[in-house]
């Protein structure tokens, strides 16, 4: 699994005899895998998880892969992983992701969420320059879920991460 950077420190620990579950958008609920280019919302609903976006193309994230980029014409290099830099190279483009830096991008990542760039070739997965939000609807028992990790991949502007819940 890739390495997930934490901003915060981690959720507390769920209750035992709670079942555990990664969500790592290779694959939905029930272990189908799932293609770059699909965009997605239901396909973790199983586990309580419902997804949107806003800003881009459309209202859904999109699945982006990370080991095949494209190109800058037509994909999304900075985006790929790991950086090219790394031991043993990667697809990936950019100063923040190279040994060392904060950003350090030396980790397989498989499918990636974005939000869609409009551009002329919204047939080829590429994240919006104008950057946008991906929603995570948690849905069901509120008090029976945990985010124990995030991870973020070329964040061009300041991130916020929004945590809102009715009690």
């Amino acid at each position: 699994p890739p390495a997930q950077p934490t901003a915060s420190p981690p959720s507390p620990t769920p209750a035992p005899g709670c079942a555990l579950t990664t969500v790592d958008f290779d694959k939905d609920a029930n272990g189908y895998p799932l293609e770059a280019g699909d965009y997605v919302q239901n396909q973790w609903r199983k586990f309580g998880l419902v997804l949107s976006s806003t800003g881009g193309f459309g209202t859904l994230p999109r699945l982006f892969d990370t080991a095949n980029p494209g190109t800058q014409a037509k994909g999304d290099p900075d985006l790929g992983a790991p950086n090219e830099a790394c031991p043993g190279g990667g697809p990936g483009w950019g100063e923040g992701g190279v040994p060392g830096a904060p950003g350090e991008n030396c980790q397989e990542q498989g499918l990636i969420l974005i939000v869609q760039e409009v551009n002329n070739y919204m047939y080829v997965p590429d994240d919006s320059g104008d950057g946008g939000v991906i929603i995570m609807d948690f849905i069901g028992q509120p008090n029976g879920q945990y985010v124990k990790g995030l991870g973020l991949l070329d964040v061009d502007y300041e991130v916020s991460i929004i945590v809102d819940y009715d009690k």
